[in-house]
């Protein structure tokens, strides 16, 4: 979330400053009026001290109020820039341009009410849909001044902030004009974030009894279930977003996203719809086995949205259940982490820290459990070493006996794993977060009840990629993990044990993921996609260097040297196969 930052210094706490000069001035004047007489009423009548000290009280502590209120309003050092500023966003062509100052302005400052009513009312151009809902929201609902409270300030704020808004938006629409859909549209928005259900309803029931193309009227079905569930009437929303989604399942238009092997989909005709869901398919074989695995993801996600309502994805249910291929349909926003992350870049720090933090509640709020050392290595040895080989048609180099090596390797590491502390298995990966439209981090596509050490979460979230955080950068982002661990759940972690712990996972996580982009590379080339395929066979080769650097920083040199041979094994076969 977005946290206004105070001036410091002067500008700070000007407004206070000078109202209560200005009070004190009033009420100085007043007692000189008493003591001499006032220009304007010379024979002003004295009363006794008790009353007059009173009443010079009341009108000075009035009219310091007035006068700072007035102050914080209009002295506020940013409302030329505000209002200048949007005459000048209105003569812009570039609609991309306009949406990023907006986002900009509201990084700034997002008490401003008015810019985020803009922002919706471009967003709303741009059929962005979802995002113009919620700015809409923002808007109606943000705190103009925040610092101020008195006299029923609140709703004066509002007022304020509804007329600018209406000016800005005239000043565009003069420009561009609008059409009756548009209108249609920003009307039942607008009375959506008022609450006039009945107007909004009807200003729906018109829209989608217009003349719309079927993807036209998919996109208008969904934004109107979006909006009838902010009017509290969760029963319509959820008939009509059924009827939408089971549009969107007829077409079959989708992409296979993510490294998990429940293969997550994207809808593609429609950059919003596949901006607003997410499709999760199971891996499992039987019906009824996929239905429960999808169910038990759905569960998560409602638990954890108590805790985190607005940074973890909703569920939407199962659809398709009688089918062969049930999808468990969640809410999406904005961008995968993946998308964004770019290195020396202070959002990529920050979005990775808001992510640690939820990182942290849920491992604290969902810890316990233990895995048999066993498992670490079949993991290894299936999802690394096998997946490589089988992707890339190495089946000599499974003859050699490179599994049995690779065991009698990773023995030491699986020791480590057992003992660390072990929670609710994230799979915290960058293309399992996303960015939303204001710029909040939210979690999606959370696995089945599985729990591991914490450190593998912390491995997919910080080295998922080459280069988008610099070594210092993820020592701080560990022991901001650490602090933050220890703030919601009240347990101190070792510090020295965390640190081989999470070598330990490296070398685990950095082999598995080496499988993982074995996998999308092959997947890629057979469907053309070359460039993705040269992305994901760069990412192979790079987690298999960090799995050998991270062995010899654990192991030691002697130790490290059967995980060293099977890397280096598999490293110059599938160099050269992009």
């Amino acid at each position: 979330m977005v946290i206004r930052k105070h001036k410091s210094g002067i500008k700070r706490y000007a407004p206070e400053l000078i109202s209560v000069i200005f009070g004190m001035g009033n009420a100085m004047f007043f007692v000189a009026a008493r003591q001499y007489g006032s220009p304007m009423n010379p024979k002003l009548e004295k009363l006794d001290d008790i009353s007059f000290v009173g009443a010079c009280s009341i009108m000075g502590a009035f009219l310091g109020g007035v006068s700072y209120m007035g102050l914080n309003h209009f002295l506020n050092w940013d409302w030329r820039e505000m209002i200048f500023g949007f005459r000048y966003l209105a003569r812009m062509d570039d609609k991309e341009k306009q949406i990023e100052l907006c986002k900009e302005a509201i990084r700034k400052d997002s008490q401003y009410g008015q810019v985020s009513i803009i922002m919706g009312e471009l967003l709303l151009k741009k059929r962005r849909y979802a995002e113009a809902l919620e700015c809409y929201r923002r808007g109606f609902e943000a705190n103009q001044f925040s610092r101020s409270y008195i006299f029923g300030h609140q709703r004066a704020q509002k007022v304020f902030n509804w007329i600018v808004s209406i000016g800005n938006r005239l000043l565009i629409r003069k420009k561009e004009g609008t059409s009756d859909l548009d209108y249609c549209i920003s009307k039942a928005m607008s009375e959506t974030v008022y609450g006039q259900k009945d107007a909004a309803e009807k200003k729906w029931e018109d829209i989608l009894s217009m003349d719309l193309g079927d993807q036209q009227r998919m996109e208008l079905e969904v934004l109107c279930a979006l909006s009838l569930e902010t009017l509290g009437d969760h029963e319509k929303a959820a008939e009509v977003r059924r009827r939408a989604i089971g549009k969107m399942m007829e077409t079959g238009d989708f992409e296979i996203r993510g490294e998990s092997r429940n293969e997550v989909m994207r809808y593609q005709g429609s950059r919003f719809i596949s901006n607003t869901f997410l499709g999760k398919r199971s891996c499992e074989q039987d019906l009824e086995d996929k239905i429960r695995r999808l169910e038990e993801e759905g569960e998560h996600l409602e638990e954890l949205r108590k805790r985190r309502p607005h940074q973890v994805a909703r569920s939407y249910g199962i659809m398709g259940r009688d089918s062969a291929e049930p999808v468990h349909v969640i809410s999406y926003d904005g961008e995968s982490l993946d998308e964004i992350v770019r290195l020396n870049e202070k959002q990529t720090y920050r979005a990775i820290q808001e992510a640690i933090d939820i990182l942290a509640d849920i491992h604290a709020n969902k810890k316990g459990g233990t895995t048999e050392k066993s498992y670490f290595i079949e993991r290894i040895k299936e999802v690394g070493v096998r997946q490589i080989a089988t992707r890339y048609h190495l089946d000599d180099v499974l003859e050699e006996g490179v599994l049995g090596e690779i065991e009698e390797g990773c023995t030491k590491v699986s020791q480590i794993l057992a003992g660390a502390t072990h929670a609710f298995y994230r799979d915290a990966n960058l293309r399992n977060w996303s960015r939303d439209s204001v710029g909040n981090i939210v979690a999606f596509d959370l696995e089945g009840g599985r729990y591991l050490p914490v450190q593998l979460d912390l491995v997919s979230l910080l080295e998922f990629g080459r280069e988008y955080l610099t070594q210092r950068e993820i020592k701080k982002l560990v022991k901001y993990y650490m602090k933050q661990y220890k703030h919601y759940s009240g347990e101190r972690l070792d510090e020295k044990a965390f640190w081989k712990q999470y070598e330990a996972a490296r070398v685990q996580r950095h082999f598995e993921l080496a499988g993982y982009r074995a996998r999308d590379a092959t997947r890629a080339k057979e469907k053309g996609k070359q460039e993705e395929a040269t992305k994901n066979h760069a990412m192979m080769l790079f987690h298999l260097e960090s799995t050998k650097e991270a062995a010899q920083k654990l192991l030691g040199k002697r130790s490290a040297m059967p995980i060293e041979r099977v890397v280096d094994k598999l490293y110059e076969r599938v160099r050269y196969a992009a």
